[in-house]
């Protein structure tokens, strides 16, 4: 699929790349012309925050509301079906173009006192590729006087090639899955994947599996999504993000339908301005980085 008109491209040997500043989101990236991560239209990939970069919280927070500190906040609630906030607040605003080569991206967004969230974060996102894949890197400083919540993940859309999430399998060496509430889709309880569906700790067919629930208890941080004969990909990230979301995208749209997996490492859990489950908290002055790696494999 070929860029749209505002998307940005990176190119290094085999390895091609897209980015759109819309949520300096990863919409393209292929090896020897195969596809790796799923090449939705823009609105639909923008819709279902595909490649997105998702902060300062992940998931869904419910209600759109959450106590700091002592103080209740109400951020708007962007999925009203479900009454939550979904996936934070520069998914789907533009970011600014810092730097752009042939093989590195670098784009920014700061955040001053948006509506709910009265802090001051400056985000920094840099996409490079070279012969080990493409490398995503965020940078999170806190720029305000007051401490700050925080949160963040990356959305990408897997595939290994040709086909769908039925032609493929997952490996994912997490040895805990969270149950989710069937209606807001947070958080309900913690519980071992041994003897679940949810073990995908060795390669397991995807085939039939309905998946929308958050893992942990990782003893490896990497996914690889496969198709019968090996090939696909790999996502790997650094211990700073002990979470994944997995997605098998069962959408009532049939054009999208089980045509890519989601995997999205995350500093924390969905819900977690509520929780307080692994929420981070920067100081002022203080910055987070969290990396992530895509590869052939």
């Amino acid at each position: 699929m070929p860029p749209s008109a505002d998307e940005l491209t990176l190119h290094h040997g085999r390895l091609h790349a897209t980015i759109d500043p819309v949520g300096a989101a990863l919409s393209s990236f292929r090896a020897d012309d195969v596809p790796l991560v799923r090449e939705f239209p823009t609105e639909t990939r923008r819709t279902m925050y595909g490649g997105a970069v998702l902060a300062p919280w992940v998931g869904r927070l419910a209600g759109g509301a959450y106590t700091f500190q002592g103080r209740t906040h109400h951020v708007p609630v962007n999925e009203p079906e479900r009454g939550t906030a979904l996936h934070g607040l520069v998914a789907t605003r533009a970011w600014d173009v810092v730097q752009h080569a042939d093989t590195s991206l670098t784009l920014r967004i700061r955040l001053v006192l948006p509506a709910g969230y009265p802090f001051d974060l400056d985000l920094t996102t840099t996409y490079l590729l070279d012969d080990t894949g493409l490398r995503i890197e965020l940078a999170a400083s806190n720029l305000g006087s007051d401490p700050a919540p925080y949160g963040c993940a990356i959305h990408p859309y897997l595939t290994a090639g040709s086909g769908g999430v039925d032609d493929w399998s997952l490996q994912l060496p997490a040895d805990t899955y969270v149950g989710m509430d069937a209606d807001l889709l947070v958080p309900r309880h913690e519980a071992p994947t041994n003897d679940t569906p949810f073990d995908f700790r060795q390669p397991k067919p995807l085939a039939g599996l309905e998946i929308d629930n958050t893992f942990t208890g990782l003893d490896r941080t990497t996914a690889t999504v496969r198709d019968v004969d090996g090939h696909g990909v790999a996502l790997t990230w650094d211990r700073t993000l002990p979470w994944a979301q997995v997605y098998t995208c069962d959408h009532q749209d049939p054009a999208v339908h089980r045509t890519g997996i989601a995997i999205e490492p995350a500093t924390c859990p969905p819900n977690a301005f509520v929780t307080g489950r692994d929420l981070i908290v920067l100081d002022p002055g203080e910055q987070h980085i969290a990396r992530w790696q895509l590869a052939p494999c």
